[in-house]
């Protein structure tokens, strides 16, 4: 078996740069939207279902 071998360049290519340029060999990932809420005070954007703001504290309202 023969392995591969980095050429010097390669081997200077950060992982996290290497994994992004990555091919998905054609294939679309999607990932749907996750729903979110505004806080209506401080405009803090969330997940929504959290009953309080995670960024002022402020009640939000109850689905």
């Amino acid at each position: 078996m023969h392995a591969h071998q980095l050429t010097p360049a390669a081997a200077q290519i950060p992982l996290g740069q290497a994994v992004q340029s990555a091919s998905t060999m054609g294939l679309l990932l999607l990932v749907p939207p996750q729903p979110q809420e505004t806080c209506p005070v401080c405009g803090h954007v969330q997940s929504a279902g959290w009953r309080f703001c995670s960024n002022c504290g402020t009640r939000l309202r109850c689905p």
